[in-house]
């Protein structure tokens, strides 16, 4: 019973509006208005009616049925507009994450990938280093892949059982690392084995990724904020590849 009263009062109270709003002021108790009050009375009975249809249960539980047809095709039709963008939305999130996360590179073509310069104006790139994660700093002032004391043991180096006999001259002085080889690198679909690198012998923030990579790509460009590395013959036109028999891409 509430909700029949609930619905009618509302359906009656927008009846009202309309009427006033397209049809002007009813004078209820005068003789001047009766075509307009008659009106009003069948738009009255007509909420009426529909309050009671509404109100009943069976209409009521029709009603949240359909409801929730309405959510279950929605949900059907958001999935298809999904499935059929896929690729416009796969780029679009990468876009996002590489702009969010700027050591996570966004692949814009095959035998390629693309960082976006960090907020203090540097170049970070995750790669995983003998199957764990790494974040380097891109450093093509430096000669070697460098690894930090604690980024050496994360990938199953001891710097403990390191010879440290290499003198590196730095922008902080001079200092001593040890010369390792890298079981594996990966970077996207870029695979290499066998990398010749070194140890700091100090703590370091962060890893440096020197030229002893960059000489093994086919090309990088610098392009704005854009630093874009490529691997492959057809990632960059005019260039020939390189020959790195350590480089494969599956």
């Amino acid at each position: 019973m509430l909700r029949f009263v609930v619905i009618f009062g509302l359906l009656a109270l927008l009846a009202v509006l309309l009427h006033q709003r397209f049809l002007g002021p009813v004078d209820v108790l005068g003789d001047g208005g009766g075509e307009g009050r008659d009106t009003l009375l069948q738009a009255l009975a007509s909420a009426l009616i529909l309050a009671w249809l509404l109100a009943s249960r069976r209409v009521f539980n029709l009603l949240a049925e359909f409801k929730r047809v309405l959510i279950w095709v929605g949900l059907i039709g958001l999935t298809a507009v999904l499935f059929g963008f896929r690729t416009e939305f796969r780029q679009t999130m990468d876009r996002i994450m590489a702009v969010l996360v700027p050591q996570v590179g966004q692949v814009r073509e095959p035998g390629s990938m693309s960082f976006y310069r960090a907020t203090n104006g540097h170049f970070y790139i995750e790669a995983r280093v003998n199957g764990r994660p790494v974040r380097f700093l891109v450093d093509t002032g430096a000669s070697d892949i460098v690894l930090s004391p604690r980024t050496a043991r994360q990938v199953g180096l001891d710097p403990a059982r390191l010879r440290f006999d290499r003198v590196f001259h730095t922008a902080n002085g001079m200092v001593r690392g040890a010369g390792v080889i890298l079981g594996s690198f990966n970077l996207g679909s870029l695979t290499l084995t066998d990398i010749p690198a070194s140890v700091n012998q100090a703590a370091m923030d962060t890893s440096l990724l020197g030229m002893g990579f960059f000489n093994r790509m086919l090309a990088y460009k610098v392009e704005g904020d854009l630093l874009t590395l490529y691997w492959k013959a057809s990632g960059v036109q005019g260039v020939e590849a390189a020959s790195h028999p350590r480089a494969t891409v599956p």
